[in-house]
């Protein structure tokens, strides 16, 4: 982070704006026609294979354990394509979901209904969607 002054003379500290979204690099050369890569702590850089953009990751203000919340997330989103969701849709559920799951302990502890999984991934839509 770069230190900006503000208009009292405060200093504070300002985040970059985040590069221009572009194919994920290890994914795209390994030979996929789709990628998602972690980005920063809270975004997602999500490649369809025509266009990459940033989704915002949903932040869980009170995380127990992230046990299995990789797991929730690849079930998630796996599901919503086999359901036939948009790649951008299904991903952005998965990414709700397994934010709602790390409330609970272990892998297990809590698996959000797909009600409360839905309306998180609205919340956090980018105008791009």
């Amino acid at each position: 982070m770069s230190p900006a002054v503000g208009g009292g003379g405060e200093r504070r500290a300002t985040r970059p704006p985040p590069p221009a979204p572009r194919a994920p690099a290890p994914g795209r050369a390994r030979g996929p026609r789709r990628a998602a890569d972690p980005a920063a702590p809270d975004r997602l850089l999500l490649d369809d294979g025509t266009g990459a953009v940033y989704l915002p990751v949903p932040v869980n203000p009170d995380p127990v354990d992230a046990t299995g919340a990789g797991d929730c997330f690849t079930g998630t989103t796996t599901a919503r394509l086999a359901l036939g969701d948009p790649l951008v849709d299904a991903v952005a559920h998965g990414m709700a979901a397994a934010s709602l799951s790390v409330s609970g302990r272990g892998g297990t502890g809590r698996i959000p209904a797909f009600e409360e999984t839905a309306a998180l991934a609205a919340a956090h839509r980018p105008n791009t969607l």
